[in-house]
């Protein structure tokens, strides 16, 4: 994929087309973001895919999950990459509330920030201060 410009663009097209309403995979594309797919069945949401570049997160339960993944094998290489933990800076921790009984994922950029902050630091060689965000216009 990497040095052809319209490489991204084609796989974008072809998963797209694959996953098509009127194709055997019935997924629908969100008119909101075109990077997002779902599928309902019997009024429910069953599955959630976005898409970025040359890759796929799929949010549903295991038995869909292996239904789409086996449904781009007929098309795709693919590799299947397990329970999300890192995507796009993003760290994701799952978990389960004990106390609610529902289970949750916590995304958040602490490493990313920090790494972030540290290179500025390095930067200006100096410590960045801390400040109220937003910031007013002149601050």
């Amino acid at each position: 994929m990497y040095g052809n410009v319209d490489a991204a663009i084609k796989f974008f097209k072809t998963l797209i087309d694959v996953t098509a309403e009127d194709k055997g995979m019935k997924m629908q594309q969100s008119q909101v973001d075109p990077c997002l797919l779902y599928l309902h069945e019997d009024g429910e949401l069953k599955l959630i895919v976005t898409i970025t570049v040359d890759d796929c997160a799929v949010s549903g339960h295991p038995t869909d999950v292996k239904w789409f993944m086996d449904g781009l094998e007929s098309r795709f290489n693919i590799i299947r990459g397990g329970t999300l933990r890192k995507h796009l800076g993003l760290d994701y921790v799952w978990g389960f509330d004990e106390e609610g009984g529902k289970h949750f994922v916590k995304a958040t950029m602490s490493k990313k920030g920090g790494a972030t902050i540290d290179q500025l630091e390095r930067f200006l060689q100096r410590e960045v201060m801390i400040r109220p965000t937003p910031g007013k216009p002149g601050q």
